[in-house]
């Protein structure tokens, strides 16, 4: 009896064992499978993030065509050259040169706050002509040109003459007082009897200028450019 109870025990034996093994082998399929279809799910979705992060192709793009204009638009009217100067100066006379010397010439000498520069080129109407007793206070003559023009007292009270050219003009008596002449050429003007308290003369060139009875200062003097050859206001000549 016992000898027949052995073969059947290793026989179950056997069978326990090779159903463990079975189901060791569905264990690892189960395993395997898992694992390939995650590895499967990180590629696919490796994929789809580099195509999405692909720049979209562009498309040819078609040269504008210009649109006709409508004849039926008229063109804008041209904008004033001078309206900037009625903005920032209301009060500015725009005249320009030829017109002053005209305007001059028919009686007038009130030339208060006039500003030609902004109008036309000075041209040479101002050079070589006369002046006497005209009013450019506080005018806008950034570098206008008065040479050998007779400015017998004229006043420029206030007025802008930076770079403005005085050579051989004669300003005998003129009103200079707080006039901006830096950098002007005065080179051979005769100033005889102006005023020039309060004038800006940095870089100025008075070289052989004529300065006899002229109200200027020392330190006005000393931001010149040249006095060589002036006559000096107390007569001596300037080496």
């Amino acid at each position: 009896m016992t000898a027949a109870v052995q073969p059947l025990s290793l026989f179950l034996s056997a069978l326990q064992i090779e159903n463990n093994l079975t189901l060791l082998f569905i264990l690892l399929s189960v395993v395997i499978v898992l694992i390939l279809l995650f590895i499967g799910y990180w590629l696919l979705s490796q994929i789809l993030s580099v195509l999405s992060s692909r720049p979209p192709t562009s498309k040819r793009r078609e040269r504008p065509v210009p649109k006709r204009k409508d004849a039926s638009i008229e063109p804008a009217e041209k904008q004033d050259p001078t309206e900037w100067v009625k903005q920032q100066f209301p009060d500015a006379l725009l005249m320009d040169a030829q017109t002053i010397i005209k305007e001059y010439k028919a009686g007038r000498r009130d030339f208060r706050n006039v500003y030609p520069v902004a109008v036309a080129p000075y041209g040479t109407y101002l050079q070589n002509t006369v002046l006497d007793g005209a009013n450019f206070s506080r005018a806008m003559l950034y570098r206008v040109p008065f040479d050998g023009t007779s400015l017998i007292e004229t006043n420029f009270n206030g007025a802008y003459l930076e770079g403005a050219s005085f050579r051989g003009a004669i300003l005998r008596k003129s009103n200079l007082i707080w006039a901006d002449l830096n950098g002007a050429d005065l080179s051979g003007a005769d100033l005889t009897g102006a005023n020039l308290d309060y004038a800006s003369l940095k870089g100025a060139d008075m070289s052989k200028t004529i300065l006899v009875g002229t109200i200027v200062s020392d330190d006005q003097l000393r931001g010149v450019r040249s006095l060589k050859g002036a006559i000096m206001p107390d007569g001596t000549r300037h080496q």
